[in-house]
């Protein structure tokens, strides 16, 4: 791989996901788009075609084990079910290949150790597809956390309805989604939407690791036993809290609020920027309650609404992030993603 040239990725699987990421790599600098596999050349060319590439795009259709031992490709972005995830990036670390992973990344934790192992040992680099984890936003929200003193509590709430198919025929929507399939996504809801509210929430505290945690009541699941609705809290030993919801039922909400000493920071797009340049959020700083003879009255505190400018989609930067990884995959920019 000559360091000048662009990293040569392969898209290792059809999902929805991967259209967005597809124009992601087009849009970012340092990475172009060279194969992608599916279980049939005829699927992998129609995506193709879904995602504006001509036949004369230069842009291979593949299978899968071709695409992981094609020595044109340096890097595989991997959205296939988490519960194919380990068997592939065994196999694609094996063969040298660098990994953009998909979340949730499996579904337990032998899965986990195993792809741990295998890219420790190749010597690749490895990153999850956590696009909002790229987005100058959260430059300026430590900013502000800092600013106010250091975070308390995090309540995030990451949900949308998705109870009848999309070709509208009706139906429960997870009976045919691979999301809702114990053996392909096994976590549903959790690891679907809870991935996001549980990152903020690590994020948020540095990345240390609670001491405890516990499973909110009311959980709904399907048929598969595959959850539909769920929630959670991370315990801190100081008594900082995160409290999460993550929900297939509920109508789409992505709010997340950031208690920190003196105000409070909220956001209503978290994950999925309304604008995918300019993400805004607001700081209220030091609201107050009064107790006068009449009843309690908020005294509101100063509010500023504040922006993360970005020069390219929060999904491009990501694609640039991780052509940084293959280049240097054990640098300190690498060590840094690998810890987060």
């Amino acid at each position: 791989m000559d360091s000048d040239s662009p990293i040569r990725v392969g898209v290792l699987g059809c999902a929805s996901i991967a259209h967005k990421n597809v124009r992601a790599i087009g849009l970012a600098d340092g990475i172009s788009l060279v194969a992608v596999a599916s279980r049939s050349a005829e699927k992998a060319t129609h995506f193709l075609r879904e995602c504006g590439l001509p036949e004369d795009s230069g842009v291979r259709a593949v299978g899968y084990d071709e695409l992981v031992h094609d020595s044109e490709v340096d890097a595989l972005y991997v959205p296939l079910p988490s519960g194919l995830h380990a068997q592939w990036v065994v196999k694609a670390a094996a063969a040298g290949k660098h990994i953009l992973l998909e979340k949730p990344l499996c579904l337990h934790m032998k899965e986990l150790d195993d792809m741990w192992a295998a890219v420790e040992k190749a010597g690749v680099a490895v990153l999850d597809g956590t696009m909002f984890m790229h987005h100058p936003r959260l430059e300026k929200l430590r900013e502000e956390m800092d600013k106010l003193g250091g975070p308390l509590e995090v309540n995030a709430s990451f949900s949308f309805q998705a109870t009848e198919l999309a070709d509208g025929t009706g139906g429960e929507w997870m009976d045919s989604d691979v999301r809702g399939q114990k053996d392909m996504d096994g976590l549903g809801s959790l690891g679907d939407l809870g991935w996001y509210t549980t990152k903020l929430a690590l994020w948020t505290f540095g990345f240390e690791l609670p001491s405890g945690v516990m499973a909110q009541p009311g959980a709904l699941h399907n048929a598969a036993g595959v959850m539909k609705r769920g929630g959670g809290t991370l315990m801190w030993s100081d008594g900082r809290l995160a409290r999460m919801d993550y929900s297939f039922v509920n109508p789409f909400i992505q709010d997340a609020t950031i208690s920190c000493k003196t105000g409070t920071i909220r956001m209503s797009d978290f994950t999925l920027p309304r604008d995918e340049l300019n993400c805004e959020f607001t700081v209220e700083r030091s609201p107050t309650l009064s107790v006068p003879d009449n009843g309690p009255t908020v005294v509101s505190g100063e509010i500023a609404t504040l922006y993360g400018l970005a020069d390219k989609p929060q999904e491009a930067r990501m694609m640039e992030t991780f052509a940084q990884l293959c280049a240097d995959p054990r640098g300190e920019e690498a060590g840094k993603w690998r810890r987060e």
